[in-house]
């Protein structure tokens, strides 16, 4: 094995190391020392190194040693980085050298993801690269690049990867985004990163990560974590960082629910960690430290060229209390809205008041329209549910602009979410049955901050501009409409089922391997 030194190097704080030191670029040690070109933070790793070197050296053994780098610090030059900082400064692992008496070895080790930063994405000679096989491959193209820069120097990819999650952060070439990738695609993904990292004679490279992390954040999601400090007692699947697992970490000593049209595990279930109500149609709800689950059962069977399905979910005094397309009322006032027009086609809406995007890009960072109607509770209006994924850039090579980019959550994923059916889609959201529609829901996409606590984002235009704040939800209030979708009529309107669940200080989990798993398996297995 080897060691890796510190992590990804802030480029401000390499940046005022080099400044407030300027005295101090050359260090000659027993084991690792400075070229001249080396920068006064270089200086400081050579000396690092060294430190660990004579640790090693005196316990009578040796191993490779590199410090651990990443795109945003690395040599090159990315003209089309959108972000002064991230082509700020560089660390260059070939400004220090190690001497005679270290036999172990050296090599350049690089966090390298195909999304971030921006460069990758936009770096046209980048997107123009063909691999050997003839097809574009920018994440290849970056690599061979920082290879030939490192000459003499072994190159390892020290984490890559793409995450499972239901949530997305940023869009990278190829589709390898940052997030919203089902765990077939995620392994697919990292087979061809692991291809392109073969084609070009890396190395290798260590796959990020072993197992999902539910303490982790992101930043488009974060400030809506909150006490941020409770993050690891529930799984936010829409925070991506929580979910680049080969192992999947999920909620519950088991699987309480699978989406997958049957209802024997809905009869498992204890009464007291389960709603039930409904009459024309039964209605049932149950939850877990990541998702609502919902089933709707008709014992006539759906027939979707009849009827529309709305769900209303109410989590906290006041809301929308009627809906303006199509022309309905509802008995309490409402945050979300689900709508569900066949078998493949289920949305889920905010209301607008109550939306924190438009809240927090248009109101008050003014990066999307915004207008102040979208403020006023009960106005009957709901929103696609997103998530922002870039604001505006400027690609100052290319002297283009680049527009603010977001992606729309709340278009549900259909599916069967048991791993052991040939069906499986980790991503999945509903599932149809001929008399059963099963629904799981993350928790965040129904305004919870931490529903091990019933925390829920308060409305923010009630807020001090700019942030956000919760209040404690007494129940998940839950009503089911069926409308005829020729007149918008409502044919049936059920009264409201509260839900109410246990708070927890203490999160039930189990453990199983990804299709990604697998997937990433048999390429090791197969490779030559």
């Amino acid at each position: 094995m080897a060691w890796m030194l510190g992590s990804e190097w802030d480029p401000l704080m390499v940046d005022k190391t080099n400044q407030n030191h300027p005295d101090k670029k050359q260090f000659k040690g027993q084991y690792f020392s400075t070229t001249a070109e080396a920068s006064p933070f270089e200086a400081w790793l050579a000396q690092s190194l060294d430190i660990l070197a004579d640790a090693e050296t005196r316990q009578g053994w040796q191993h490779p040693l590199s410090f651990v780098n990443w795109v945003t610090t690395d040599p090159l030059s990315h003209p089309d980085e959108p972000f002064e900082k991230e082509d700020l400064v560089s660390v260059d692992p070939r400004h220090i050298t190690p001497s005679s008496e270290w036999v172990a070895g050296y090599f350049a080790a690089y966090h390298v993801y195909p999304y971030y930063p921006d460069s990758l994405r936009y770096q046209k000679d980048y997107l123009d690269y063909l691999n050997k096989n003839g097809q574009k491959d920018p994440y290849e193209a970056y690599l061979l690049e920082l290879k030939e820069k490192h000459s003499g120097i072994p190159l390892l990819v020290a984490e890559f990867g793409v995450p499972s999650s239901r949530g997305m952060a940023h869009r990278g070439p190829l589709e390898r985004n940052q997030g919203m990738h089902n765990e077939k695609e995620q392994g697919q993904m990292i087979v061809s990163m692991f291809k392109a990292m073969k084609n070009i004679n890396l190395a290798g490279g260590i796959v990020f990560s072993w197992q999902d992390e539910w303490f982790k954040h992101t930043w488009n999601t974060m400030s809506l974590e909150i006490p941020s400090e409770r993050r690891p007692m529930w799984l936010n699947r829409l925070t991506n960082e929580e979910n680049f697992g080969l192992v999947a970490v999920e909620p519950g000593s088991s699987t309480r629910i699978y989406l997958d049209g049957k209802m024997d595990d809905w009869e498992r279930i204890n009464a007291s960690e389960k709603a039930i109500g409904g009459d024309k149609f039964k209605l049932m709800a149950s939850s877990d430290e990541a998702y609502l689950y919902l089933a709707i059962e008709n014992p006539n069977g759906w027939n979707w060229d009849e009827e529309e399905l709305l769900i209303a979910f109410d989590n906290q005094p006041g809301g929308n209390k009627y809906i303006s397309t199509p022309a309905v009322s509802l008995n309490e006032g409402t945050e979300f809205l689900l709508s569900v027009k066949g078998q493949h086609n289920a949305v889920l809406k905010v209301a607008s008041a109550y939306d924190q995007h438009t809240y927090l890009y248009g109101r008050v960072l003014k990066m999307i329209p915004f207008n102040e109607s979208l403020s006023q509770e009960n106005n009957g209006l709901f929103l696609p549910w997103k998530l922002c994924l870039s604001r505006e850039l400027f690609l100052p090579a290319s002297n283009k602009t680049i527009p603010f980019e977001e992606i729309e959550i709340g278009r549900l994923f259909y599916g069967n979410s048991n791993p052991t059916s040939p069906d499986f889609n980790s991503l999945s959201d509903f599932y149809c049955g001929e008399k059963v529609i099963e629904f799981r829901i993350p928790w965040m996409m129904l305004g919870f901050t931490d529903p091990s606590t019933h925390q829920v984002w308060a409305y923010p235009h009630h807020q001090n501009l700019g942030e956000f704040s919760t209040i404690t939800s007494s129940a998940l209030n839950i009503q089911l409409l069926s409308i005829n979708p020729d007149n918008s009529q409502i044919v049936y309107k059920s009264e409201v089922l509260p839900y109410i669940w246990k708070s927890w200080d203490i999160p039930s989990f189990h453990e199983r391997y990804k299709e990604s798993y697998y997937i990433l398996k048999s390429y090791i297995a197969n490779s030559k």
